[in-house]
């Protein structure tokens, strides 16, 4: 009787053993598998940040020479101190009871006159007879708006040139081409 137990013990312990190898030999090309996905996935993700990286680099490079540079608007045109003061001061005295948009066109038409005509706004407003005298009253809001936009940021009210206005029918505008109305100006080319 001892060595049918023993036979039976031993065979199942044989049985165990061999379970156990299994086993073990699934569990060692499970982790082989899980290692080899994992040194690929560390490669792959030490490539994709370098990538990333690169690509911060030059978005970094491009944001840089992008604040060295101002950014170029060339309808903009650049007053110095004295002739923004003496255009705001020209729109009021043409313009101040009309809209931003009424002061913006006089606006457009000094600045038209400076690039057409070869001139510096200031030699544009000053010329004889050829607008009010600058206003010595409290300037508007809406007549530095009116500057800036037009000048600064060089937006234009119309799409064409405008070079005169006037509130009237002047015997000069037989020979020009009217752009448009605002308030009571008409603007001409």
């Amino acid at each position: 009787m001892k060595t049918k137990t023993l036979t039976k013990f031993a065979i199942i312990l044989l049985i165990l053993l061999i379970i156990q190898s299994v086993f073990i030999s699934k569990l060692t090309t499970v982790n082989n598998v899980l290692a080899n996905e994992c040194i690929l996935s560390e490669h792959s993700l030490k490539e994709e940040i370098t990538l990333l990286k690169n690509e911060i680099r030059a978005l970094e490079n491009e944001l840089k020479q992008a604040e060295e540079k101002e950014p170029i608007n060339e309808n903009a045109y650049e007053l110095t101190t004295e002739e923004r003061e003496i255009i705001e001061r020209v729109v009021a005295a043409e313009a101040r009871g009309e809209t931003l948009k009424g002061q913006m066109a006089v606006a457009n038409v000094i600045k038209d006159r400076a690039e057409l005509w070869n001139m510096t706004p200031t030699e544009v407003v000053t010329a004889k007879g050829q607008f009010a005298e600058p206003y010595q009253g409290e300037i508007s809001e809406d007549a530095k708006l009116a500057v800036e936009i037009v000048f600064d940021k060089g937006i234009r009210v119309f799409k064409d040139h405008v070079t005169h206005f006037a509130s009237n029918n002047p015997w000069w505008a037989e020979n020009k081409t009217v752009i448009g109305s605002i308030g009571v100006h008409t603007f001409y080319y």
